[in-house]
């Protein structure tokens, strides 16, 4: 993910649609991140829990569909959930 290394010690989780667990990182931002094999993962949909060490930072998130603010709430980690699609 684009500038995560600005959050260093951030973890990823990501799961099959069975919710087995198949790549970790504790430190992603500045990890390669997730390229598995053929045989490793098939097509389809993926499931991850993105946890966002940021302090009592805002953060601004900017994807395809447009930008999303997380203010400063407290809670030093951001947990973000989501999914994505695996083509070959």
């Amino acid at each position: 993910m684009d500038g995560l290394h600005n959050w260093p010690g951030s973890s990823v989780r990501i799961f099959n649609r069975w919710g087995t667990l198949l790549y970790s990182s504790q430190d992603f931002g500045s990890t390669a991140g997730w390229d598995p094999k053929a045989e490793e993962a098939s097509e389809g949909t993926y499931w991850y829990e993105l946890r966002i060490n940021r302090g009592n930072e805002p953060i601004s998130i900017v994807q395809e569909a447009g930008e999303t603010d997380y203010p400063a709430d407290g809670n030093p980690e951001l947990v973000i959930l989501g999914s994505f699609a695996l083509f070959r």
